[in-house]
């Protein structure tokens, strides 16, 4: 099970987080502080882990790496563990390069956020007071009961076969998206959790830049359009 591929085949489209929404919550203020926090970031990293189950067959995949974000809307998704995958979300075009494959799958912006992805949760084009029913867990489950995290239910006013139910856990001193579960119209579930948060770094422009390697297949869904 490939967790970037996830993010772009439709059955398995899961993930989360905010950054450029402009209206704030009416029912509970922590969704406004949330995103007054991300709407004032220019760029952040951190480290994140992820994990991908599937109902169905009951497989399991743990992934770890880095992710970058700067505004608008570039993003560098740098899987690390247990293989090398780089997602990168340029200006004009999306960059999917699976390096023990040597393939790059070759994407439309518009195409990869235009869902509840997490992909669009962390780039900010996923609003939680706009998209979202959101209710605060007043009971945690077991293991959670000794967190300081906030958890946050929200429910899709408009739900897609890719997301129907999804979860965050906010640090209610940072207002900072800690950790994120999304589920599918089939049960599958994406959760990814972030560490070493750092706040406006500089990132560099080529950062946010690929070229496919001389001898990697590229896969053009651009032409499509």
């Amino acid at each position: 099970m490939n967790a970037l591929r996830m993010l772009l085949v439709p059955v398995f489209l899961l993930l989360t987080t905010v950054l450029v929404a402009t209206a704030h919550a009416k029912t509970d203020p922590l969704v406004g502080e949330l995103q007054a926090t991300y709407e004032s970031l220019d760029s952040f990293e951190a480290k994140f882990k992820q994990t991908l189950k599937n109902t169905a067959t009951g497989e399991e995949e743990e992934r770890s790496g880095m992710f970058f974000f700067k505004k608008p809307e570039l993003i560098r998704w740098e899987n690390l563990k247990p293989e090398e995958e780089l997602l990168v979300v340029g200006k004009d075009v999306v960059w999917d390069y699976f390096k023990d494959e040597q393939v790059v799958y070759k994407y439309t912006v518009d195409k990869v956020l235009e869902s509840k992805t997490m992909i669009r949760f962390i780039s900010g084009q996923a609003r939680l007071d706009q998209d979202f029913y959101i209710k605060r867990e007043t009971s945690p489950l077991a293991g959670e009961a000794k967190s300081k995290l906030i958890k946050l239910n929200l429910v899709p006013k408009e739900p897609e076969t890719q997301l129907v139910q999804a979860y965050v856990w906010v640090d209610p001193d940072t207002k900072l998206l800690k950790r994120i579960l999304l589920q599918d119209f089939y049960g599958n579930e994406n959760e990814m959790s972030f560490e070493d948060i750092d706040l406006n770094p500089v990132l560099p422009p080529e950062l946010f830049m690929f070229a496919p390697p001389p001898d990697a297949e590229v896969f053009d869904d651009t032409k499509k359009q």
